[in-house]
């Protein structure tokens, strides 16, 4: 059992560790403290469930400390996720957004006085907890916290029309928080029930990748999603011309083709298809492009 338990342990150790890793890369580019405060809370989580399996067969009551140092993480998490979305708008932020701390303030509160949980216990190897008066304040807290995050990315993408780089990172953390809250919503709604949620797994997973993608988010150069589903597949469709077997010449000017032929179809879209403006953009006569949209 011992030995079953520090191996639980070493999944979430190595996530804290790759995690530690993109927060300094992260801290070093300069990025906002909206990315290194989400960043840190993971880090934080996973040190705990690290902790967890590392000392049960030891000692419960310090494993049942971390426990409840793990789910007061988790309270501020939802926060952080409202933060960055909020940071990722054009708007002015007042101060007004420190308030957003007073929920998991209370859920905190609410959990020390020992209306969060009620106890902890050993079952199949996985420590799990039994609901207190008031758990379903955490549930109704992620729920709201989620929807919120979501509508405020969505707004972001509506609202956001000249910077088209914090647009594409709203469009892409609104894509990616999905599949979070669907986990998310599964755990909630295991949870309640009889069934036992292997988090040991499932959480540092969840985070490896909440933490890959608002990384990727928070660098200075991103996949541009505001060029629409049918050019962004047209480029992925000549990026893997690029990556595919270009061993011949006659290989390279085929890709070479298909790159002015993207260039051109994209500027023709640019300017509702007017060839006069779009061959202006592109510093060619319009025959020519005329010619090139024809073959």
């Amino acid at each position: 059992m011992v030995t079953t338990f520090l191996l639980y342990s070493l999944y979430p150790a190595f996530i804290t560790a790759f995690s530690i890793l993109l927060f300094l890369k992260a801290y070093q580019s300069n990025a906002g403290t909206h990315y290194l405060a989400l960043f840190g809370n993971l880090i934080f989580i996973n040190i705990c469930q690290t902790i967890i399996y590392g000392v049960i067969p030891y000692s419960f009551t310090i494993a049942s400390y971390a426990a409840d140092a793990y789910l007061i993480a988790a309270y501020f998490l939802f926060t952080h996720f409202i933060l960055l979305a909020l940071n990722l708008s054009e708007s002015e932020r007042g101060n007004w957004i420190q308030f957003l701390y007073v929920p998991p303030v209370i859920l905190t509160i609410l959990h020390v006085s020992g209306f969060m949980i009620d106890s902890y216990r050993l079952v199949e190897n996985a420590i799990v907890h039994s609901d207190g008066e008031l758990a379903w304040a955490f549930d109704a807290f992620l729920l709201a916290a989620s929807m919120t995050t979501v509508a405020t990315f969505f707004i972001n993408v509506k609202q956001i029309r000249k910077d088209y780089l914090l647009q594409s990172r709203n469009l892409i953390a609104l894509i990616s928080f999905i599949p979070f809250i669907i986990a998310a919503s599964i755990l909630v709604i295991l949870s309640n029930t009889a069934h036992v949620v292997p988090v040991v797994t499932i959480i540092p997973t969840l985070s490896l990748y909440i933490v890959l993608v608002f990384y990727y988010i928070s660098r200075s150069q991103i996949i541009d999603l505001t060029i629409g589903p049918k050019a962004f597949f047209k480029r992925l469709k000549v990026a893997y011309l690029l990556l595919s077997s270009l061993r011949t010449k006659k290989d390279l000017d085929d890709f070479n083709r298909q790159l002015q032929l993207l260039k051109y179809n994209e500027a023709m879209q640019k300017h509702q298809n007017n060839f006069n403006a779009a061959a202006e953009e592109l510093k060619v006569h319009p025959t020519t492009l005329r010619n090139a949209l024809k073959n």
